[in-house]
């Protein structure tokens, strides 16, 4: 009998399942409290673009492009940060961005248009973390193909790797959801929904650098030619 040694427990999967959580909790703050839209679901930014565009929603349209170009800018900022300084810095710029969108919101609900930037600090937690063996954690559909190709080949460690997301993703979604029934109930701000991933992505990105200090592992090189380039 072929023996298994699967390890379920190790470092990098519980930094998955941490950011994993946080993506979860800033996609249904951002589409139930913020923007009225998903802030780190680009497929489904894509339908609804298509859709207002066909409608003749050109106030929607321009809004949820702006939305992807945002998160495609904190993905670029944020690889290039992680590239040169490492994970920590990659992660503290979202912390930035979300403390941002907290004071910003909080300040002024005439501003509230500038929590687009969610989408923003979605890019980057993704750019961030896909330059290190944790890969994406701000969205599933890659994730949920990876659990399906490694369920298919028999590679449990892997399995575990992309299949927690499926745990932690939606319970970051499911406690934040309660969290706003909470704090409409009880007339509080729900500005303080950000207040819960700053404190995680800050912690995780203090305690892996003192612990753990997850290295950058995928380098992208500049192109040879104009139609390659090269990830090593």
């Amino acid at each position: 009998m072929e023996e298994t040694n699967v390890k379920v427990i190790t470092p990098i999967n519980i930094l998955v399942s941490v950011l994993a959580f946080v993506g979860g909790w800033i996609n249904i703050i951002g589409y139930n409290v913020f923007m009225d839209t998903r802030p780190s679901s680009m497929t489904g930014r894509a339908a609804e673009i298509a859709e207002s565009l066909a409608r003749g929603e050109l106030k929607t349209f321009a809004y949820l492009v702006l939305v992807v170009l945002l998160f495609i800018l904190g993905v670029i900022i944020s690889s290039l940060i992680t590239k040169r300084f490492g994970l920590t810095p990659g992660l503290m710029f979202v912390v930035g961005i979300l403390i941002l969108n907290l004071i910003v919101v909080n300040a002024d609900h005439t501003l509230r248009f500038f929590a687009v930037f969610l989408s923003m600090a979605m890019g980057a937690q993704n750019g961030a973390t896909s330059l290190t063996d944790i890969s994406r954690t701000t969205h599933m559909s890659g994730a949920t193909t990876e659990l399906g190709i490694n369920i298919a080949f028999k590679n449990w460690d892997k399995v575990i790797f992309w299949g927690i997301r499926w745990i932690f993703y939606p319970l970051g979604g499911f406690l934040a959801y309660l969290f706003i029934e909470w704090l409409y109930m009880n007339n509080l701000n729900e500005s303080l929904t950000l207040i819960i991933p700053i404190i995680i992505i800050l912690f995780t990105a203090l305690i892996q650098k003192k612990f753990v200090n997850i290295e950058v592992t995928k380098h992208i090189k500049a192109p040879k030619t104009k139609s390659e380039y090269i990830v090593e």
